[in-house]
């Protein structure tokens, strides 16, 4: 009898690790908190928003950071930066490989917008990855050693806030996306997890980092797009998810109603050049 050969794989299992370390909640914790300032956390953050929106691109060649010398200022710095993308590159491809990055629908979950296009595959594997090995209490605490890069200006405070909220944000949409790897019921609503998710951590680089402006509207305005879907829907998906706590529900619309509370004053990153920088980014 011919030996079976498995392909060894390093994507996550589908558990419950995101649920079990917010048992009470995410709102203002003190792990999130100390990594609002990171200037690492927030490099990862660029990082998978490229890798995942702009598939394929060096976007240390392709100017997709447009303050590199700034942010990446030493070699050893950028050679950082090299190996966060090689890593989570080969993620997402054997995620592909694997079958775990699932070809998307026709339905996007987030705004159309003629110059942007949305990966053709979603990866709800790679989105929890992310989560636990960057977004958790104990690892966030450890953030407080890397150095940090505290906004300035009348509008730090707004800054420091969304930071806060996104991160908030997206743990909660990473238990829900958690929930929905581990019933296979509940597949239809992986792709708006994911997409919802992945647009939350797309928000520090663009109002921290300096992104295309065309897509710091696409991610801006996709926030607006689908959080009206979850108010709308909240009946149903409570419904669906009815083994998680309401609580983390009503933090999640309230922590979406916030960002988008934010949003016409916590701008996309600008030159100080240009007469809509505040110095606050």
């Amino acid at each position: 009898m011919a030996e079976t050969v498995t392909m060894e794989t390093f994507l996550p299992r589908a558990e419950t690790v995101l649920r079990n370390a917010y048992s009470s909640g995410v709102y203002n914790d003190p792990g999130l908190a100390s990594a609002c300032a990171s200037r690492e956390l927030l490099i990862r953050e660029h990082v998978v928003t490229c890798l995942y929106w702009f598939e394929g691109q060096d976007p240390l060649q392709t100017h997709l950071l447009q303050r590199r010398d700034e942010v990446l200022p030493t070699r050893a710095a950028r050679d950082a930066y090299r190996k966060h993308y090689r890593v989570w590159g080969q993620n997402m491809a054997q995620a592909r490989i694997e079958g775990h990055a699932i070809r998307k629908g026709i339905r996007d979950f987030v705004r159309a917008h003629p110059n942007i296009r949305p990966p053709m595959h979603f990866y709800p594997t790679i989105g929890l990855a992310f989560l636990t090995q960057n977004y958790l209490p104990g690892i966030s605490d450890a953030w407080l050693k890397c150095p940090q890069d505290h906004h300035q200006g009348v509008y730090a405070r707004l800054y420091d806030e969304a930071a806060m909220r996104a991160r908030e944000v997206a743990c909660l949409l990473g238990i829900y996306l958690e929930h929905a790897q581990e019933e296979i019921v509940l597949s239809e609503y992986r792709m708006l997890f994911d997409r919802a998710l992945f647009t939350i951590i797309a928000l520090m680089p663009v109002i921290r980092l300096g992104m295309p402006g065309e897509f710091c509207e696409f991610v801006r305005d996709s926030l607006f797009s689908f959080t009206p879907y979850f108010y709308a829907e909240a009946g149903t998906i409570r419904d669906c998810f009815g083994e998680i706590p309401p609580r983390y529900y009503d933090e999640l619309l309230e922590g979406l109603a916030a960002l988008c509370n934010l949003k016409p004053r916590v701008t996309p990153y600008a030159p100080e050049s240009d007469g809509n920088f505040s110095g606050a980014a």
